[in-house]
């Protein structure tokens, strides 16, 4: 009976043996955790915000749309303005012998040699200049349209990846949940059977007069506590599996 009851136990314990072996660490070493339950749809959520491959597919995505926007812009008008100012200091004029004593022959048109003192020259001191260029593309043999239309060939392409990376991920953790679920389910099938087992070798043993009939309620008690046992157990390898 001790045996049959130990083996309950320790098939519970087996679900919930990674934890039991992390519990060596002392309390202060040992992390806080909330319990937290998941079910697909929230794995699916975390994981569309989480998964690497998720995130790197959503920003190649991202740079096709942008190209798509490049694409498009050739399209449009463009216009360049421009703006510079300038400062020019006082002027000096000298004599082909770089002197800027004596005077200096000018001619004017239309008034003939003039003579201008050499030496520090007054002149303008402040220049600006201000442009405006504007273009637009008239004909080009169809190349901006069909650079358009493979930007959005590309944007599709991303779009597609996108959804592909997300349904394979998914595929994945469903497997992984399916398991988890099968396993669970095999040992609550384990402990009702070896709680049937426990109560039809103790009914054999009373009919063979082994045991005695006053025993009889306290040991279908004890095997009805043992499963509520195991079933605690599970619900604890549960919340672990749900931490982990």
């Amino acid at each position: 009976m001790k045996q049959q009851i130990f083996h309950v136990g320790l098939v519970c314990l087996m679900v919930i043996n990674p934890y039991f072996l992390s519990a060596q660490q002392t309390s202060a070493q040992a992390p806080a955790l909330d319990s937290v339950m998941l079910d697909l749809d929230a794995i699916y959520r975390l994981a569309d915000e989480e998964s690497r491959v998720i995130r790197v597919s959503e920003a190649s995505l991202r740079a096709a749309s942008e190209n798509v926007k490049q694409a498009k812009n050739a399209l449009t008008p463009h216009l360049n303005v421009s703006i510079s100012g300038s400062y020019i200091g006082d002027a000096t004029l000298m004599s082909r012998s770089f002197s800027t004593s004596g005077q200096t022959e000018v001619i004017y048109a239309g008034l003939g040699p003039q003579y201008i003192n050499n030496g520090q020259q007054p002149t303008p001191h402040w220049g600006n200049m201000f442009s405006i260029e504007a273009s637009q593309v008239i004909y080009a043999g169809g190349a901006i349209l069909a650079g358009i239309e493979m930007a959005k060939i590309g944007e599709r392409i991303a779009e597609l990846d996108v959804a592909k990376s997300r349904q394979e991920v998914r595929f994945m953790l469903t497997g992984y949940y399916l398991d988890l679920v099968k396993l669970q389910n095999q040992i609550e099938d384990e402990i009702d059977r070896l709680t049937d087992e426990m109560e039809r070798n103790h009914i054999q043993r009373l009919s063979l007069g082994i045991c005695k009939p006053q025993a009889g309620t306290e040991y279908i008690s004890l095997a009805q506590n043992s499963e509520r046992v195991a079933d605690h157990l599970i619900n604890v390898a549960k919340t672990i599996r749900d931490l982990q």
